[in-house]
């Protein structure tokens, strides 16, 4: 890969910088904390081959903010300084404060000096640049300056982003439901919202459907309908049980409850019913199951 086959966005080459500034918040989310870590971890191994780089900054180094699976993949680390020295390896490495890369030595006068790791052979102490707000400004200008000159300057910056469409979930299942239709299987509602907005609902989840959905109170069938199922289920068996004790014997199926039965096509031919023996009785499957 070159700078100028990365400058041809026709090529779709050029490289996409993902920047995640309080990552701990992403990170110790109670409900997407997982799934972030597992795609976070996907992108640091695998995203540099395919030009995407992902920078993480947290002011809180710990396991919850830094999954372990994220720091061992890191190649490059810069850290400012820390109060102890499991902070200090949580971003720097393990061992790094045994090795001498030990940040908590820095002063609290030595703004934006760091600990830089995996940017040359060996670790580094270096400064980073102290932007204020009219430098941020001039920075700013400059950059859009160079972007109309380069004619890559487009959406929002360039005044011509398309105004923003709201979507209600609640509106679109509406949409996706027939007036004639009372209840749905959640992968057939998924399927239909797929088809109306496959850019919004291509990845949705039955599973997650029903999660929203029961934030607006959408459920399946109510708790009392399995309750009043199951209630019914266990009186069904209960009398079941009773009949078995009461009447342990119920008509044979194969001779109808008679003796003896034809055994062949002459209706001469009679014999004894090899199910029964002949008793025209068998027993039930209740006093089989609990006998006694």
């Amino acid at each position: 890969m070159t700078p100028q086959l990365a400058a041809r966005r026709s090529l779709r080459l050029h490289p996409l910088v993902f920047a995640i500034d309080e990552c701990q918040e992403a990170f110790s989310h109670p409900e997407h904390g997982a799934a972030f870590n597992r795609m976070a971890t996907a992108i640091i191994k695998r995203g540099p081959g395919l030009g995407l780089i992902l920078l993480l900054g947290t002011q809180r180094p710990d396991a919850k903010s830094l999954p372990t699976g994220v720091t061992a993949n890191i190649a490059m680390r810069f850290c400012l300084k820390t109060m102890d020295w499991q902070s200090n390896d949580m971003v720097l490495g393990t061992s790094a404060c045994k090795r001498g890369i030990n940040s908590t030595l820095l002063a609290f006068s030595d703004k934006g000096v760091g600990w830089a790791v995996g940017f040359a052979d060996a670790p580094l102490v270096v400064k980073s640049y102290n932007v204020d707000g009219p430098a941020a400004e001039r920075i700013a200008d400059r950059a859009r300056q160079l972007r109309v000159q380069a004619g890559t300057l487009s959406g929002y910056a360039a005044g011509d982003a398309e105004p923003a469409v709201k979507v209600s979930l609640l509106a679109d299942v509406a949409a996706v439901i027939a007036p004639s239709e009372a209840e749905l299987w959640s992968e057939t509602i998924c399927a239909r919202l797929a088809e109306l907005r496959p850019e919004l609902y291509d990845a949705l989840e039955p599973t997650s459907l029903a999660e929203q959905l029961a934030k607006y109170g959408a459920s399946g069938p109510a708790w009392w309908f399995w309750l009043a199922l199951l209630g019914a289920l266990a009186v069904a068996g209960t009398g079941y049980w009773w009949a078995s004790k009461v009447w342990p014997y119920g008509p044979c199926f194969r001779c109808i409850g008679h003796p003896g039965r034809n055994r062949g096509s002459n209706a001469r031919r009679w014999g004894k019913c090899r199910r029964c023996g002949g008793t025209g009785q068998r027993v039930r499957w209740g006093a089989r199951v609990f006998p006694g």
